[in-house]
């Protein structure tokens, strides 16, 4: 997931920087906010990854266990 993820932001900040920034190299995305939206992106994956694996198992566990 992380590798997948990191990759497809890569190409979308370097698409929004050639494009929507005309390259100009006074345009860069700044570190904090590469590293912020690196987080959003794997954090809304896992998030998903974690629903979808849960709904597949019967959903999320119950409160009340008998052991």
């Amino acid at each position: 997931i992380i590798i997948s993820e990191s990759a497809h932001l890569i190409w979308c900040l370097r698409c929004e920087w050639r494009i929507g920034r005309e390259g100009k190299l006074d345009c860069l995305h700044t570190e904090a906010e590469i590293t912020g939206r690196w987080r959003a992106v794997v954090n809304r994956r896992l998030r998903l990854d974690w629903a979808l694996v849960n709904k597949q198992a019967g959903g999320p566990p119950s409160r009340e266990t008998n052991y």
